[in-house]
């Protein structure tokens, strides 16, 4: 099933969920083939923006939020 999905980053304390940083493309919602990835985490709430400056705080890749879930791409 294909569904939009939001790019996601970590906290400095790489535990916690966000925003990428300023600076990445982060606002724009990307399209994923759910069938291709599983669930991971689940978040309350929206995410924080990232505590992180350009050229830190990046998009992980292949995880992405959908809905309040977390998702990564299946090898």
């Amino acid at each position: 099933m294909l569904v939009k999905a939001q790019r996601v980053s970590k906290m400095k304390d790489n535990v916690t969920w966000c925003v990428p940083s300023d600076g990445y493309d982060k606002d724009n919602a990307v399209e994923i083939e759910l069938d291709n990835y599983k669930e991971i985490d689940t978040v309350q709430g929206e995410l924080q923006q990232s505590d992180e400056k350009w050229p830190k705080g990046a998009p992980i890749m292949d995880f992405f939020k959908v809905g309040h879930i977390i998702y990564q791409k299946q090898s």
